[in-house]
């Protein structure tokens, strides 16, 4: 950049200041935050975002402001705190969105820096591990699930009732979309029978217990995948503490 152009920024940066409204990183901790009716609006790039960010704040780079506004930002009414690395960008977004017909909005003062220098509490945010990138590529791609929805998943609880030829299929598709945590109530062992249609047993399982060869399959599948057998028969002595530490049954 010129030392014209540095001039140029400066008077810019100096304008906008003197149309909008500034506010203290303590300010926005007290009152001017979500819990308060405020939406807290960051304008950092994407990785700057991953690195941590303040609770309940919606992300929108600044480059993306004027197309993406009215989309992200529904009350034009809504008083609006927006806050970058160090109150530079903030300053130009807040005049933007003032000059976009929002009128309750502030810039908050030294960004995100001032608010960690002064021990404030931020969220850094759950991310697919760089390992799982490539396992769970196709749910990352589909935007009715991405990265947030592989999360969910991840982080998901469900409970398979019998590891015979309906439990199989649905435990070997579940693992391997990635639920996190999978478990298997099965009182039986694996007969040689159950090989013809059973997908999660195999000829090597015969005659141990069903939940114990399952689990061995689904380990094989994803060993993301956390797998709690239960080898009795399901009945009202046992079922409510069985099934009290999942999400779907």
């Amino acid at each position: 950049m010129t030392l014209d152009h540095m001039s140029d920024f400066k008077e810019l940066l100096n304008q906008a200041k003197k149309q909008i409204k500034e506010v203290s990183v303590q300010e926005v901790r007290d009152k001017l935050n979500p819990d308060n009716g405020f939406t807290l609006l960051d304008v950092r790039e994407g990785d700057e975002w991953e690195q941590g960010h303040l609770g309940k704040a919606i992300s929108l780079p600044r480059g993306f402001l004027e197309l993406k506004a009215d989309k992200t930002l529904t009350d034009k009414n809504q008083p609006i705190v927006v806050y970058c690395a160090g109150g530079v960008r903030s300053a130009l977004a807040a005049k933007t969105l003032q000059d976009l017909g929002y009128p309750n909005v502030y810039s908050m003062r030294g960004g995100f820096t001032e608010w960690k220098n002064n021990g404030l509490p931020f969220v850094i945010p759950e991310k697919v591990g760089k390992d799982q990138m490539a396992r769970y590529s196709r749910h990352l791609r589909i935007p009715e699930v991405g990265e947030k929805g592989q999360l969910k998943l991840l982080r998901s609880r469900v409970l398979l009732v019998g590891a015979g030829g309906l439990g199989s299929p649905a435990g070997v598709y579940l693992a391997a979309s990635g639920v996190g945590t999978i478990g298997l109530v099965d009182y039986d062992v694996v007969d040689e029978s159950n090989l013809q249609r059973q997908i999660l047993h195999w000829t090597s399982s015969v005659g141990i217990p069903k939940v114990d060869s399952a689990r061995r399959t689904l380990f094989e599948v994803n060993p993301d995948v956390k797998v709690r057998t239960y080898p009795v028969h399901l009945d009202a002595s046992n079922i409510l503490e069985i099934i009290q530490d999942y999400d779907v049954i």
